[in-house]
């Protein structure tokens, strides 16, 4: 069940790789950019997680996630029978999400978390 699961993944990456290739280009045509803070929480006790997304970081993450998903792909092939498998596929998850943290962060803090 979980192997066919995989392609789908995959396939997923590589689409939305492709949005992040053209978005990339898009905002550089234009000379754009995007800064995106995010408060949680109250009045008390608030935290803000800002993101900025220009044409540089995006062509950048799709790289990451173009090559996170033919990672998924020819894991298929690769470790077809072994049963951490999908321990596998989560830390390659991990993975691309601490680079992605990374990659759109303009905050140290968190460029060093990721």
């Amino acid at each position: 069940m979980m192997n066919s699961l995989y392609p789908k993944i995959s396939f997923l990456l590589f689409n939305i790789a492709f949005i992040s290739f053209l978005r990339g280009i898009v905002l550089n045509i234009y000379d754009f950019s995007f800064f995106i803070e995010w408060v949680l929480g109250g009045s008390l006790n608030e935290i803000s997680c800002t993101f900025l997304l220009d044409y540089k970081a995006l062509l950048f993450s799709r790289v990451v996630l173009f090559i996170s998903a033919n990672v998924v792909v020819y894991r298929i092939r690769y470790i077809e029978e072994d049963f951490l498998a999908n321990r596998f596929i989560l830390l390659v998850f991990g993975f691309i999400i601490s680079i992605i943290l990374l990659i759109f962060s303009p905050n140290i803090i968190r460029i060093l978390l990721g």
